[in-house]
């Protein structure tokens, strides 16, 4: 008689211990887009907030302005009109304002006070000297700036639109002269026979640069600017880019582009005074008006 076989056993599969390496990639590969995610919003709140803290720094110099043209009000009311012309272009080197032409105030409100180099355009070293802005305060940006933008050489006389001389990429500073309304561009126009109008306008001479185009966390200038436009309120002005400027002037706009002003740093070929792009200003520029944009007395 033949013994039974033994009874088949079931065969056993092994368990599914830990992930297939495709699972694993899954979780890698959303854990780092989580991380990337997290890390772009966070360098976006970090510029943002960077941008608010630039548009401080201009209603500051802004402020101080302010106060240097209400200390100094009877003094810079006599200065000639032509010391608020700037002189900062790109493309070439500018010419002076005439030598003969003297742009400081000559009595001073307070004893012993020395005047500006030029009382219409005082830089941020003049205003801590004249004790309207903290001597702490650093002529300097958050932000990268170009050197494209050239101003006059020192002493220049004669040979002005030759050579090169770069312009310090600090704050600049540009109080016009306005009677009834009008603003004066020359001696030649008169007395004022009303009070006289100042306005100032605090702007950056080098313009900010661009970002690096391939920066994946980095804000376009134009986005940066936008920000700190919008921090500075009414009284702000910018550069819009190339591309997004419908009028080519290079204008600095206010926000909405509800109003504009010409824009103090302009583009000018001085070996082609026929250039179609003289005149035009460039983009990447933020400007601040005197806040309060109305005259300045010491009533």
């Amino acid at each position: 008689m033949t013994p039974a076989a033994p009874p088949t056993q079931p065969s056993v599969q092994p368990s599914q211990l830990g992930y297939s390496l495709l699972e694993i990639s899954v979780v890698m590969a959303l854990s780092a887009m989580v991380t990337m995610g997290y890390l772009y919003n966070q360098s976006q709140d970090n510029q943002l907030s960077n941008a608010k803290v630039q548009a401080g720094y201009f209603l500051t110099v802004n402020d101080a302005v302010g106060k240097y043209m209400q200390t100094y009000y009877n003094d810079l009311t006599a200065i000639p009109p032509e010391c608020s012309q700037v002189r900062l272009t790109a493309g070439g080197v500018p010419s002076a304002i005439g030598s003969g032409i003297n742009c400081q105030f000559t009595s001073g409100n307070a004893s012993g006070v020395k005047s500006p180099a030029n009382a219409l355009q005082p830089s941020v070293a003049d205003l801590k000297k004249l004790a309207v802005l903290d001597s702490g305060f650093n002529d300097s940006f958050l932000w990268p700036t170009l050197s494209t933008v050239n101003a006059p050489k020192s002493s220049c006389t004669t040979d002005c639109l030759s050579g090169s001389n770069t312009a310090p990429a600090g704050f600049a500073n540009r109080i016009q002269l306005w009677c009834n309304g009008s603003m004066l561009t020359s001696s030649a126009q008169g007395p004022c026979n009303v009070s006289m109008q100042l306005k100032s306008l605090t702007f950056n001479a080098q313009p900010f640069a661009t970002a690096n185009a391939s920066g994946f966390f980095k804000l376009s200038r134009n986005d940066m600017l936008s920000t700190a436009l919008n921090a500075v309120g009414s009284s702000g002005f910018m550069s819009l880019e190339t591309v997004l400027d419908s009028e080519g002037k290079g204008k600095l706009y206010a926000v909405g582009k509800q109003t504009s002003l010409d824009n103090p740093v302009v583009f000018y070929d001085s070996s082609n005074p026929n250039n179609s792009a003289n005149g035009v200003g460039l983009s990447g520029i933020l400007a601040v008006q005197n806040a309060a944009e109305m005259r300045c007395s010491l009533q």
